[in-house]
């Protein structure tokens, strides 16, 4: 789906029930379309648009804030992105939605899946974390998740592991972070 779906709905929910077939299972709040693009923001904050939420990173002036939908990161490349930030979480995730080597049908599943886990993940953790710091994308991941009494922080970091473990993919991170946290 491209930018006359989401200028046609003006609103996440309806853009991603057109685009993915099934209801969003994470709660972003309110998201409006930026305009002439398939990307949604909850405040009209100039910094918050697709090309800058292509890569990795938090706004720190902006305070609370949600943005999700494709961005373009290359003439042939679409990834879908969603970046949660309020006083407890700090959350950047960035799956593949089209281009030469992914599959859109199979992208889509995997993103709605990923998307399933996430809240089934936020839903168990959050009595037992107080914050937590999540990038996930391609080829990268970050987790940092800290208790309330700084007695435990569960971290996964960075590029592939130096022992050559391979990061957890997409469908197996939520498990993974599960059993890392015990």
């Amino acid at each position: 789906m491209g930018t006359e779906h989401s200028a046609l709905m003006g609103d996440f929910e309806p853009w991603y029930f057109l685009t993915f077939g099934q209801r969003c299972s994470v709660d972003v709040g309110p998201l409006q379309v930026v305009p002439g693009s398939s990307f949604f923001r909850s405040q009209p904050y100039p910094a918050l648009t697709s090309d800058a939420m292509a890569q990795p990173r938090f706004l720190e002036d902006v305070g609370g804030y949600a943005a999700a939908g494709l961005c373009a990161t290359g003439p042939q490349t679409t990834y879908f992105v969603l970046t949660l930030v309020d006083a407890t979480r700090r959350h950047y995730v960035r799956l593949p939605f089209c281009g030469p080597y992914t599959n859109g049908t199979t992208a889509k599943r995997e993103i709605a899946d990923f998307l399933e886990g996430y809240q089934r993940w936020q839903f168990d953790m959050a009595s037992t974390y107080a914050r937590s710091s999540i990038i996930y994308s391609t080829g990268y991941v970050d987790v940092r998740m800290r208790r309330a009494d700084n007695s435990f922080t569960l971290a996964l970091d960075g590029l592939p592991q130096r022992d050559g473990t391979p990061l957890p993919s997409p469908a197996s991170l939520w498990t993974t972070l599960r059993n890392q946290a015990g």
